[in-house]
């Protein structure tokens, strides 16, 4: 265990059955969510599979904030939002999107793993919430990349700009 005092309503006797099944029913939505994201890969354009990861992600942001957990909710909305953004179609899934996506998931993974053995969530976010935020980010200002094409025409425009 580690020197960090541990959250107080994942040790209170009272809550005890209540966060031994949000790990349970987290871990199982994880499970599942590591199957439907390598199907994402396959079947981008699939809404209803979208729909199905878009509310796996819900259903931990919401649970882990009535827990009154911080972190867990924070990356856990940092990828509903991009899910979101591919729900609406805002942008068509790409290699970087789909990276950044298992980042959080591979994140919201080993954070859940720090809450069920430590009872608290000392594990660093930050790395996944940046490269979230900053996918997040390009989405909204067009400044993505979807095809090796479009990065050419990208460069090429950049290089006529510099000329």
């Amino acid at each position: 265990m580690s020197d960090i005092i541990p959250n107080p309503i994942l040790i209170d006797p009272e809550m005890k059955e209540i966060v031994d099944s949000f790990l349970v029913e987290t871990k199982e939505i994880l499970e599942k969510l590591d199957f439907d994201l390598l199907e994402l890969e396959k079947r981008p354009d699939d809404s209803e599979l979208l729909n199905q990861i878009f509310r796996s992600f819900h259903t931990i942001k919401g649970t882990s904030g009535f827990l009154g957990l911080d972190k867990l909710p924070n990356i856990t909305h940092e990828c509903e939002d991009l899910l979101n953004k591919l729900r609406k179609k805002e942008v068509k899934l790409y290699l970087g999107l789909m990276d950044g996506i298992i980042l959080g998931f591979d994140t919201i993974k080993a954070l859940l793993k720090k809450i069920e053995v430590d009872k608290n969530e000392d594990f660093d976010i930050n790395k996944a919430a940046k490269v979230l935020e900053s996918l997040k980010h390009d989405i909204e200002t067009g400044n993505y990349l979807i095809e090796n094409k479009d990065k050419l025409k990208k460069i090429k425009k950049t290089n006529q700009k510099k000329s």
